[in-house]
């Protein structure tokens, strides 16, 4: 897309936003309705240099050693007494326009297009170095429109889809949400777009391309067939689930196979008292071999539980207390890894494909950047086994409403404390603060991060 049409975009935008979701056409039983938002978001945090780290590589190895690139050495590569040592500011600007068309009772396409220009410090570890754990998509709708030392302009199609209905039966067919799990923090089961509970856009979920088939049986009982094809065979993800009531308590169970890891699960929700409990459990046996760290050679990741157990509550206090608290186990935890590298070393991998320019007589096995192959196909990506969460919100006014959220990790010893103030002056305009402060030794699941404090602001309709 070019300036021009950018400025078009914004122009729609500002139409769309202005009117709220407005009908641009309509003829006999074909509608076409636009809608839109506006974002802007702002973080400072400390992080990690990528050019930095990777003059310390080189540094390293001129000096005569090759702790930085041999898998048994790697954990005191000194590269990493640069970590989390750069000062970061950024900034993202989303334009995002929303078309909906309706033709008839039974079809239906939704269109969701985002135009996102990010500015700031971008050379940093992990979006370079870890680049790998995001999968290229079936459909391939997102690019990169320009790319500097400090701006990146890109696009994508945050949602693309078809949906037909009729009677029992729908199906989606492009990119879309499968939303999937009961837990509020964490969600096991859903192995599409689940959201880390530290997530700055909680919002903004990724989806995938694929296709969503479920046949309603009555009530709100029904039966679901998902297929997200992959860029690559292995990939692959599929899954049939069955949901219903029982005995008062909403109850699925699911069955699947995510990226060559066969996949079972439950989840059941139900009112108890003034509150609700629920809870998640998924069992995996990944298949695809992965080099550890430390492993004399590749192999299977072990099978693994997941476990979140959540209960919450909103009491009659003032405006209305809202209180959650809920528990995850993690069978597929990394650990916290060790030496220099501490929580950082599990996610890199070992192979025998020597780096370019090392000498021959030195011996491997060699370190690579990690694979999102360590994650066994889960979505929910942790150091440590046994966390905790809790989460109280309260409306201050009308227009301010506090959260707070804390997760404890019990294996490590650690901490995060999340407070969020949200303040909403129009219907349309939505300002949010919040800050990340961490505590606990440096291995530990929240002792390695640095503090971040950001802004979001939304004028979306």
């Amino acid at each position: 897309m070019n300036l021009r049409g950018l400025a078009l975009l914004a122009g729609a935008l500002g139409f769309a936003s202005a009117a709220g979701a407005a009908e641009v056409w309509s003829h006999e039983e074909i509608s076409l309705s636009l809608s839109g938002s506006i974002s802007e978001y702002a973080l400072y945090t400390h992080a990690t240099s990528s050019s930095d780290f990777s003059d310390a590589v080189v540094a390293d190895l001129a000096a005569g050693n090759t702790t930085c690139v041999v898998a048994s050495q790697f954990a005191n590569c000194p590269a990493f007494e640069v970590v989390n040592q750069q000062s970061v500011g950024q900034s993202l600007t989303r334009f995002r326009l929303r078309a909906d068309l309706q033709v008839g009772k039974a079809w239906s396409a939704v269109v969701v297009y985002d135009n996102e220009t990010l500015a700031g410090i971008l050379d940093t570890l992990r979006s370079d170095s870890f680049s790998g754990f995001e999968r290229d998509s079936f459909l391939g709708a997102e690019g990169i429109l320009l790319e500097g030392d400090h701006v990146e302009w890109r696009q994508r199609l945050y949602r693309g889809y078809v949906r037909y209905q009729h009677g029992a039966a729908e199906v989606s067919i492009g990119r879309q949400r499968i939303a999937w799990g009961v837990g509020r923090l964490w969600n096991p089961i859903d192995r599409f777009s689940a959201l880390p509970p530290l997530t700055l856009e909680p919002n903004v979920v990724p989806g995938i391309d694929g296709i969503d088939a479920r046949w309603n049986l009555d009530g709100f009982s029904y039966l679901q067939f998902v297929y997200s094809p992959g860029s690559r065979r292995d990939e692959q993800r599929w899954a049939a689930r069955v949901h219903g009531v029982v005995a008062d308590t909403d109850l699925s169970l699911l069955g699947g196979v995510f990226e060559d890891a066969p996949t079972v699960g439950m989840d059941l929700a139900r009112n108890l008292g003034d509150g609700a409990v629920r809870l998640e459990a998924v069992y995996t046996d990944p298949e695809h071999e992965v080099w550890k760290i430390g492993d004399p050679a590749p192999g299977p990741l072990s099978d693994y539980w997941q476990v979140d157990v959540s209960a919450d509550i909103n009491l009659d206090v003032g405006t209305g207390l809202y209180l959650l608290v809920e528990y995850l186990y993690n069978g597929n935890a990394l650990g916290f890894g060790r030496g220099r590298a501490g929580t950082l070393l599990p996610l890199f991998e070992a192979t025998d494909v020597a780096p370019v320019g090392l000498p021959p007589v030195v011996p491997g096995p060699y370190v690579t950047p990690g694979s999102a192959e360590l994650f066994g196909s889960s979505r929910v990506v942790t150091s440590a086994r046994h966390q905790m969460g809790f989460q109280m919100g309260y409306d201050l006014t009308p227009e301010l409403r506090l959260d707070v959220i804390s997760l404890v990790d019990f294996d490590g010893g650690s901490a995060v404390f999340f407070p969020l103030l949200a303040y909403t002056p129009l219907g349309s305009l939505e300002l949010t603060f919040g800050v990340q402060l961490f505590a606990g030794p440096r291995l530990s699941q929240y002792g390695s991060q640095d503090e971040l404090v950001y802004l979001r602001a939304q004028w979306f309709h």
